[in-house]
């Protein structure tokens, strides 16, 4: 994930670098560094954020006030340098102190490299240390003012104003070198060419682009482009660079350079890579007694390959009747829907890939129910599906675990209820719906309410290790333990939520209006950047992708949770629900018995 943070207090991520999400924390931030699983920004008022996620961050106050230019990570430290000539250094990074520079003058920028600390400033000054505890001044020419320094390829590179450039391998002897430039230069980053070949590309004012093989020599890439560049760094054989304006560069090779206008106006100063190896949704919380273990509810499938979900193509089924969810169950699609409406796919085993979408047929099963089925779920055992008038039919297949019936429903009706939702999970069956019911089962015989306190029309249900998620009407969300109860997740909005997935990592729930939110904890709520308005009716996590679909044909995905893109769809109809099944195919359910399914 790419992190780009700016001079209004925005903080940027990306996964492909094309497509940027933001928040903005209201503290302008002037630097980020990514270690140890750790994202550290400085700030302007001498404030330090810290996240573990990029999405939810911890402010750390170490008692100063003055700006905060620059942070580094080395030998076990933390270290950040800035106005008055200050550093402050920390272990934990919540604990900092104040060290000894023997200067007051600005310091702009640090860098760590060859067991060294180096820190730059104005007039001249360069600041060495191997403990970033004791510090050593090197008096350099007056007339220089630093902007920056990098360690790269074995070598100390700083940089300035008046297009001054200092190379060093030790941090004490300095060469300057001839940049042929008179433009302030801010940042510097060693990659390949497109012929794999070293090079150097240095960023500075007025869209200054440097390109050199050997620091010696530099070649000006001219790009026609006037707003000061900040900062680049090269990840994953890409060169990014940060801009002024809300500008986002992006080179290959450092020569052509593709420029990306993300939805902020302010000045993009720093840009790091971060890979998350720690999972921070598995840790437990005693107080709401949240577990999120790297447990999956089904198959937890390796990681394959993206599939296509850019191309849909509109389909029909036997019935004109709307259709509110879809399921895929032992190489059958399930589809239940409007009037007692139940289409089933023929078994899509042994099809061909490039022939699977034209060889579904669809059946539609007529039970004479004219119930709206609303919700599938099923286990080894079962496939039962619930709707309005407190509806449930059960299809045994214990005997038969490979020979489904699709005529041989069992009809259990409980009066005056209407299920929304149904899931299984820890052996038992939930079922949840309007006026708050909430119906537990563990043999789909005897069915027991549950009572509590909470006012709300229950819209889903998905099961997790030991509890159940449910989601409703005016931004309702609680978590349910056998012999427990309810408790409260408190989400801090008033939308109807009517679906919820996750990963190992994130929970997503989507709603009314567009909303999208993601959790950690269960306890914080944070709101994605929805690129829709329209309603969003169901979210599935399947094949590493998070699949959200919605009112007006809305289909959006999101790799994870945070940036979601929306995707263009043959139809204006409501989507009710998607479902992903055998060779990457994912259809999704709408009105009149239309469906969609991505082009594979």
């Amino acid at each position: 994930m790419y992190i780009s943070v700016s001079s209004g207090g925005n903080i940027l991520s990306s996964i492909d670098t094309k497509n940027w999400s933001f928040q903005n924390l209201k503290l302008p931030i002037n630097d980020i560094f990514f270690k140890n699983d750790t994202l550290v920004a400085v700030s302007q008022n001498g404030k330090i954020l810290i996240s573990n996620d990029s999405i939810n961050w911890e402010l750390i106050d170490p008692g100063i006030n003055c700006w905060l230019k620059s942070i580094v990570y080395g030998n076990g430290l933390w270290v950040a340098v800035g106005w008055d000539g200050v550093i402050l250094t920390s272990k934990d990074l919540i604990n900092w102190q104040k060290q000894k520079s023997n200067t007051s003058i600005l310091l702009t920028s640090i860098t760590f490299g060859n067991d060294l600390f180096i820190a730059t400033g104005y007039n001249g000054k360069i600041l060495i240390s191997n403990d970033g505890i004791n510090w050593n001044i090197l008096n350099l020419s007056s007339d220089l003012s630093f902007e920056g320094i990098v360690y790269i390829n074995n070598k100390f590179v700083a940089l300035g104003k008046n297009g001054k450039i200092l190379v060093s391998e030790n941090g004490i002897n300095w060469f300057p070198k001839n940049s042929n430039t008179t433009y302030s230069l801010n940042s510097c980053a060693f990659g390949k060419d497109q012929n794999n070949k070293d090079i150097y590309i240095i960023v500075g004012k007025n869209g200054k682009i440097l390109l050199s093989y050997d620091l010696d020599t530099f070649e000006n890439i001219d790009l026609n482009f006037k707003h000061d560049i900040f900062k680049v760094i090269y990840e994953n054989n890409l060169f990014l660079a940060s801009s002024s304006k809300g500008n986002i560069l992006i080179s290959k090779d450092g020569r052509k350079w593709e420029i990306i206008q993300t939805n902020i106006n302010d000045d993009l100063v720093s840009i790091v890579f971060a890979k998350f190896e720690k999972n921070p949704f598995l840790k437990k919380d005693s107080e709401t007694k949240v577990d999120l273990s790297n447990t999956f509810v089904g198959v937890k499938v390796e990681k394959k390959k993206k599939f296509n979900l850019d191309k849909w193509v509109l389909s029909k089924t036997p019935t004109k009747n709307d259709l509110f969810d879809i399921v895929f169950y032992k190489e059958i699609f399930i589809i239940a829907g409007k009037n007692g409406d139940i289409i089933l796919s023929y078994p899509l085993t042994n099809l061909e890939n490039e022939n699977i979408t034209k060889l579904i047929s669809w059946e539609l099963i007529n039970l004479n129910i004219n119930n709206h089925l609303r919700s599938i779920a099923f286990n080894e055992n079962n496939i039962v599906i619930v709707g309005d008038n407190g509806v449930i039919l059960k299809n045994n297949i214990s005997d038969t675990p490979n020979l489904f019936d699709p005529l041989k429903w069992e009809k259990y009706s409980i009066n005056n209820l209407f299920l929304n939702s149904i899931t299984f999970g820890n052996d038992l069956w939930i079922a949840v719906g309007m006026n708050g019911k909430i119906l537990i089962s563990e043999d789909l015989n005897n069915w027991e309410t549950i009572t509590h306190d909470f006012i709300a029309h229950f819209t889903s249900v998905i099961p997790f290790q030991d509890y159940f998620i449910i989601s409703g009407l005016m931004g309702v969300i609680l978590i349910l333990e056998k012999d427990i109860g309810l408790h409260k997740s408190y989400t801090n909005i008033d939308n109807h939520i009517y679906s919820l997935a996750y990963n190992n990592d994130l929970m997503v729930a989507v709603g009314s209006n567009g909303l999208i939110l993601r959790s950690y904890d269960l306890k914080k709520w944070y709101k994605a950047n929805s690129p829709t308005n329209e309603d969003l009716l169901k979210v599935i996590y399947s094949n590493n992708v998070f699949i959200a679909v919605g009112e007006k044909g809305s289909l959006l995905i999101s790799e994870d949770g945070n940036n979601w893109y929306k995707k263009s769809t043959p139809i204006e109809k409501t989507l009710y629900s998607v479902a992903y099944g055998i060779n990457d195919l994912v259809i999704a359910v709408s009105e009149k018995g239309n469906i969609i399914h991505n082009e594979i």
